[in-house]
């Protein structure tokens, strides 16, 4: 049968117990720690390490792509050779606003994204010249250094929670596309160089936002 004593020195331990445990595990959250991780992104493949200096505040270096490809695609009748390159790198800052697992972050992301196509056909222009020569693009974001955010969940597993699993959402603000044409061998005049410019300037789609998606495993050390 528990005394008033025995009950009050019950609670009194429980209670040591508990802060002390609450103290160790903040004591061990706020200590520095850093995360390597492999994953998949809307811009191809990704390769991310991190630091988190207290339980509110990190920073990530982000390497996304390693993605190319070429084909042969017929636009308006006229066969274009077509190469693409996707991806980028991204440096953020990361805030944790509970201190947990969910993180807001913000920075930059530096594009190497790009698209180009040549062809060499007969081309009748608006002048009623026609013209049979080589013309060329190439097509990227109009802000290759660009503003971004995200934010998403990491959540550990396994015996020591080393292990993790992580995903965003986020945005980069691209300011829309630009592109440039050219007639590499000169076969084409400038004025008709400028209203083929003219007329792929309309056909850009017209966005100032990329949707960024991106789920990996992590290491944390």
């Amino acid at each position: 049968m528990f005394t008033k004593g025995s009950a009050s020195a019950l609670t009194a331990s429980a209670l040591a117990f508990l802060f002390g445990v609450t103290g160790a595990d903040r004591a061990h959250s706020q200590e520095v720690s850093g995360f390597a991780a492999l994953g998949v992104s809307t811009f191809g493949p990704t390769i991310q390490g991190g630091v988190r200096f207290t339980p509110s505040l990190g920073v990530r270096g982000l390497y996304a792509g390693g993605l190319s490809g070429s084909e042969t695609e017929e636009i308006e009748g006229v066969p274009v050779e077509l190469d693409g390159t996707l991806g980028g790198l991204a440096l953020l800052g990361e805030f944790y606003p509970t201190q947990s697992n969910w993180f807001v972050a913000g920075g930059i992301f530096a594009s190497n994204t790009d698209v180009s196509g040549s062809t060499t056909d007969t081309f009748t222009f608006d002048t009623g010249t026609t013209v049979t020569g080589t013309l060329s693009a190439e097509a990227t974001f109009a802000n290759e250094i660009a503003p971004m955010i995200t934010t998403g969940y990491r959540r550990g597993f396994g015996r020591n929670g080393n292990w993790g699993v992580a995903a965003e959402i986020g945005a980069i603000f691209t300011g829309g596309a630009e592109a440039t044409v050219v007639s590499p061998d000169g076969s084409i005049a400038a004025p008709e160089v400028a209203e083929a410019q003219a007329d792929l300037d309309a056909e850009l789609p017209d966005f100032n936002v990329v949707p960024f998606l991106a789920i990996g495993v992590s290491y944390h050390f």
